[in-house]
């Protein structure tokens, strides 16, 4: 049997915790926050700033609406909906994905070390 500390330095686990990702996956999944807790700041930058964009085309949704409410209908309807639902799609599709990699003990954070300890 080797000891952890023993073993090379690429197949040693990773000092962070598997739960506070897990539960940033869940809950803010398509916003990015389990990889920039883990350190993976350009994806996880990557998926914020997605998300943000998703976030801004459905306010200009919201918006849209509240001018068609009010009889102002516009000639043309922009697709912004349809672009913040295949955003979102897509980030939340992404953090489903990295959420089942760190159940799998498959997952690893920025100095390519894999998520193992739970607490």
């Amino acid at each position: 049997m080797t000891d952890e500390a023993s073993r090379p330095p690429d197949l040693a686990p990773s000092d962070k915790t598997l739960v506070l990702p897990i539960v940033l996956a869940f809950f803010f999944g398509p916003l990015g926050l389990h990889r920039l807790w883990v350190g993976l700041f350009k994806s996880g930058g990557f998926m914020l700033g997605l998300s943000g964009l998703a976030f801004i085309a459905m306010s200009r949704h919201g918006a849209l609406v509240q001018q068609i409410q009010a009889g102002d209908v516009p000639e043309r309807v922009p697709s912004d909906l349809a672009l913040a639902s295949v955003i979102l799609l897509i980030t939340t599709i992404w953090a489903t994905v990295d959420m089942v990699k760190m159940l799998a003990g498959k997952f690893r954070d920025a100095q390519e070390k894999p998520l193992k300890k739970w607490l």
